[in-house]
């Protein structure tokens, strides 16, 4: 008697979940949403309905002329039949995937960014992106005509009139005015820097709209406060096997601006991005480049977050190397000869020959 009466209770909760059912009329060729016992919740008026899942609850989607709305599960309209598409919604148009990409460095490395904010459905009318609040069914006046970027569940980087700027969805407020030609969130303990490029120069504001970091760089690349990659205009390309890329000069300096590298380096990589998973201890000292300092002979050397070379750049290649434990291995090649030094003692390397021609 108990297993019967568990499964027919089961049975009942199981059949609620979906009480309401898409049905067609063969008189109209329309479709509508009637419940299990018949009765009709939503005309049959529309050429399409489909049943979505959206953040763990049922909707309905209906196209009528060309245009979709939303429906709630028991068939209430929440937005009438004059939208375009609901671009988070893989149903009339591709869905927008932001995952798996990088939502800043510092102590957010690695961290996917949303995939859209929560509780909020982004749709699109008239060439204009809105967003939906779908727990006070309230749409948001603010119009946008892209969004870019999604990040920390309530921030977005969209553009008005081909400018970008700094959205906060929930709280509905601009924070960075659409003044912009490119804007880049970065987020590092607590606190947002914000790359932004403006009259062709790029500088670095915070969520304020203050500027941390004057317009003065062609380009800019935040690591830190303490450690800022800046380049020149490109003065010529270069190709190899995967394309054409641009050629620029590179220099260092931080958000104080209390030391500055010259802009003379040919090659920069402010940091190994696997080496800093496994390290962050590390990292909290300093940050490092390898860079070459004469074109001809393309010389390598670490820098340090001060702008003073720890490593003098005499070295023809630098190889990184993690094992499966997490220990570094840094190794240098000059003359031939390899050498390797402590990446937790930088300021104390001590360099031990390995052998000759050794396979890196």
């Amino acid at each position: 008697m108990f297993k019967k009466l568990t499964l027919f209770i089961f049975c009942v909760n199981a059949c609620g979940l979906f009480a309401q059912t898409v049905f067609y009329n063969k008189t109209t060729h329309k479709y509508g949403i009637k419940e299990k016992t018949g009765k009709i919740s939503l005309k049959a008026e529309y050429d399409t309905i489909l049943k979505l899942e959206y953040e763990g609850k049922n909707y309905f989607s209906g196209k009528k002329s060309g245009k979709v709305g939303l429906f709630s599960e028991k068939g209430t309209e929440l937005l009438p039949c004059e939208y375009t598409s609901f671009p988070d919604l893989d149903v009339y148009s591709e869905p927008q995937n932001y995952s798996g990409t990088y939502s800043g460095y510092g102590d957010n490395l690695y961290l996917p960014e949303p995939k859209r904010i929560k509780n909020y459905l982004l749709v699109l009318k008239n060439g204009k992106n809105f967003f939906f609040n779908l727990s006070k069914n309230t749409l948001l006046a603010t119009a946008f005509d892209s969004v870019k970027k999604y990040y920390d569940d309530s921030l977005i980087i969209a553009y008005n009139e081909g400018k970008a700027g700094v959205f906060n969805v929930p709280g509905n407020k601009l924070l960075v005015p659409f003044n912009y030609a490119a804007l880049g969130i970065n987020k590092f303990k607590g606190n947002y820097y914000i790359v932004s490029r403006l009259n062709d120069k790029a500088g670095i504001i915070n969520m304020k709209n203050e500027i941390l970091f004057p317009f003065e760089y062609y380009s800019l690349y935040f690591i830190s406060p303490d450690f800022i990659e800046y380049f020149t205009e490109p003065d010529k390309k270069i190709k190899h096997e995967y394309g054409e890329y641009s050629y620029n000069k590179h220099g260092f300096t931080n958000l104080s601006r209390s030391y500055k590298t010259p802009c003379i380096y040919e090659f920069g990589n402010s940091f190994w991005f696997g080496d800093y998973d496994h390290s962050k201890e590390f990292y909290k000292k300093f940050c490092f480049v390898y860079a070459d300092t004469m074109e001809a002979s393309q010389k390598c050397g670490f820098l340090g977050a001060d702008g003073k070379f720890f490593i003098t750049p005499e070295y023809s290649f630098i190889k990184r190397e993690i094992r499966f434990f997490g220990d570094r291995f840094v190794y240098l090649v000059k003359d031939k000869k390899v050498y390797d030094f402590s990446l937790e003692n930088p300021s104390d390397c001590k360099y031990e020959e390995m052998g000759d021609n050794l396979s890196l």
